[in-house]
């Protein structure tokens, strides 16, 4: 797998499990940087019931959330609970928490987009 197949499957993957009428009046902006010789970082703004993605950094993210590509991608295909990734150490959180427990109702992982 490249970095830009898991940018891909990333951007896929979070499109389908994004839910407008969970993010409500939601803004915030997530840095994703996914790790291992296959990792990218990219961005995710979440404002006004909708989602802009795009590869890069974000110098003003409110949440950073840092994982291995392959776990990740496992995570948005519901194979790995978020819960578990979290737990275990392979999912780190950072950045202003409160933000980051408001994203439970924007992003339905686990489901697989059902």
């Amino acid at each position: 797998m490249t970095a830009d197949s898991v940018l891909e499957e990333s951007f896929a993957g979070l499109r389908r499990i994004f839910r407008p009428d969970g993010a409500g009046s939601v803004k915030i902006v997530i840095q994703f940087e996914l790790t291992g010789e296959d990792g990218v970082e990219f961005i995710a703004t979440v404002g006004d019931r909708a989602l802009n993605l795009e590869r890069g950094r974000a110098p003003a993210a409110k949440v950073t959330m840092k994982m291995p590509a392959q776990e990740f991608l496992d995570m948005l295909s519901g194979k790995l609970p978020t819960t578990e990734a979290w737990l275990s150490g392979k999912l780190k959180v950072g950045g202003n928490l409160i933000y980051a427990m408001r994203l439970a109702p924007v992003f339905k992982f686990g489901s697989a987009g059902k």
